[in-house]
């Protein structure tokens, strides 16, 4: 392979220039053409590019150290996730994939994926890896490649309005961005194999596997952030082990980022309410004081029947949840009728709720910390 000169890494800036070029052709300027011929040009455009690198900048072998290791630590990642989100599937349903037995999905939206992620990675593997460190490509690269990513996604449909735009950014643009910079960053300190092994599990289980999980845009968005960071945690061990005299020295990231990454798993979780209790936000002072708005409180799904008068109800009513103060209870035709009333009110609520609108009770109270969310909704139901 050439040795990495100032001609190299102008060619490394003219191909990644050209790449943008022929992005904004393809998706700009085509707005009559379909998703589909839009993936395909993209295809054969990448596909150019991918030969006058090789052409250029040569094709090096793939064979760091740790390139092995990483590879058997992806792996074993990617076999634990398929396992989680799975039993997450359990609680929450499946939805069927993209069967390849069907010939419009395999030529429309299988191959040509399979084609890009191969010709993209390998593309990535020769502007990244040889550049020592000369870390602008690595960015310009994976910029482009959120972009194309991104572009792809945008043919399918754009956000229109404020929550549209958040959801897009929690659901396509930030996993985007986390797993292409992690296969920057695996390419960049390991090499080629353990990347190609996560990017094509990643884009093309959904092909191969009749049933997905039907995790909703929260926990979709969560674990396609965690991933990628579990991952990033091994890249750095392997990666990070320098040799003198035979000896291995790490570097010590895993005692700060494990407790972040178990706090996180944690969070959602009980905000996901996948199991006996759920962790939700307050929108109002109907409950002062015993928690006020912007307050978590942590709730223990029960049946109706296992509310006591005292207790702190937590029901649906009109597509809302509402935490009020149990005051009487009544038990008729065999269903439960529950009268509620908040703390910081002077008379009980005007509705009776009915035991089978009850989600639980409320356990414990956290002191500001469902601010954000209280935000956001009240962002999102300006203007309705």
């Amino acid at each position: 392979m050439p040795a990495i000169t100032k001609g190299n890494q102008k060619a490394i800036y003219a191909l990644c220039a050209s790449f943008l070029v022929a992005l904004l052709a393809i998706f700009g300027l085509g707005q009559n053409l379909n998703t589909i011929l839009k993936t395909w040009l993209l295809v054969v455009a990448i596909s150019i590019f991918l030969f006058a690198a090789i052409h250029l900048l040569g094709l090096r072998k793939d064979g760091h150290f740790a390139r092995d290791m990483l590879t058997r630590s992806v792996i074993i990642k990617l076999i634990c996730y398929g396992i989680i989100i799975y039993l997450l599937g359990l609680f929450l349903g499946f939805n069927r994939g993209y069967s390849i037995t069907s010939t419009q999905n395999f030529f429309a939206n299988f191959l040509p994926t399979l084609i890009l992620t191969i010709v993209i990675e390998l593309l990535r593997y020769i502007i990244v890896a040889p550049i020592n460190k000369t870390k602008p490509a690595v960015v310009i690269f994976t910029t482009l490649t959120c972009i194309t990513y991104l572009f792809i996604n945008l043919s399918n449909s754009v956000p229109q309005t404020a929550e549209q735009l958040f959801i897009f950014t929690s659901t396509i643009f930030l996993p985007i961005l986390a797993r292409e910079s992690l296969s920057s960053f695996i390419v960049y300190r390991v090499g080629l194999l353990p990347n190609l092994v996560y990017r094509l599990s990643i884009l093309l289980y959904p092909y191969l596997i009749p049933i997905v999980p039907n995790l909703g845009d929260y926990l979709y968005a969560v674990t396609n952030l965690i991933l990628p960071f579990t991952i990033m945690l091994s890249v750095i061990k392997y990666s990070g082990v320098e040799y003198e005299n035979g000896r291995g020295k790490r570097p010590s990231y895993i005692a700060i980022i494990i407790p972040i990454l178990v706090t996180a798993i944690i969070l959602t979780v009980l905000t996901a309410g996948i199991f006996r209790h759920q962790l939700i936000a307050i929108a109002s002072n109907s409950m002062l004081p015993t928690f006020a708005r912007g307050d978590a409180v942590l709730i223990e799904k029960l049946d109706a029947s296992e509310i006591k008068i005292g207790d702190i109800l937590v029901f649906r009513k009109d597509s809302r949840i509402v935490t009020h103060r149990a005051i009487s209870m009544e038990l008729r035709e065999g269903e439960y009728y529950f009268t509620t009333q908040g703390d910081a009110n002077d008379d009980p609520d005007a509705v009776e709720v009915n035991g089978r609108e009850v989600i639980g009770r409320v356990d414990l109270v956290g002191k500001f910390i469902g601010y954000p969310t209280v935000w956001l909704k009240e962002i999102f139901n300006k203007g309705k």
